[in-house]
């Protein structure tokens, strides 16, 4: 039987939101994996071939993501060792620090408790100047003088971080930015 060759440009077209794919790529594959992939196509409609390249996609993108999410570096890192520390706590209480006091309470020293060994420098606490700009300028756009005596507390540390912690009140039940969808 002769071997007959494809015209160039025949075959079928690549659909879906990843157009213009030329490369193939392949891969072995565990059975339970193949399984969860086939499923997924057919609950979307997509092929396997558009799963993969998005999921593969999204691990490249993760990096900048969490940058986006998370902040820079070493707001990044604190994010991770409050995790940590949450999950050191819970493992040993074996509860969620949202449904059982005890667990919560440890998880609030623990974080403080570390915190303070990363302490900055053990000089004098200091208004940073960007507070009292901030005051300044709440004051005059809302022509109010009496603002700046309101907008003391700013000035306490202890108590600016209180503000700004109670303003999540105001957002009750907002996912975490990483995406999990269950209530706290």
């Amino acid at each position: 039987m002769a071997k007959t060759t494809r015209a160039a440009g025949g075959g079928r077209k690549p659909k879906g939101e990843f157009a213009g794919k030329s490369s193939a790529f392949s891969t072995r594959i565990t059975p339970d994996l193949r399984a969860d992939l086939d499923a997924e196509s057919a609950s979307t409609g997509k092929s396997i071939s558009q799963i993969v390249e998005r999921r593969l996609r999204e691990s490249y993108d993760e990096p900048k993501r969490m940058q986006r999410i998370l902040g820079p570096d070493h707001v990044r890192a604190l994010s991770y060792l409050v995790a940590h520390l949450a999950m050191e706590v819970e493992k040993q209480t074996r509860l969620e620090w949202h449904q059982d006091r005890f667990t919560f309470n440890a998880i609030v020293s623990a974080i403080h408790t570390a915190m303070s060994l990363f302490q900055a420098d053990q000089g004098a606490e200091a208004v940073p100047a960007a507070i009292d700009e901030h005051i300044a300028n709440v004051a005059e756009r809302l022509q109010k003088p009496k603002m700046l005596e309101m907008l003391g507390f700013m000035r306490n540390s202890e108590e600016f971080g209180i503000s700004v912690g109670q303003r999540l009140e105001d957002v009750p039940n907002v996912p975490p930015p990483l995406g999990d969808s269950f209530e706290y």
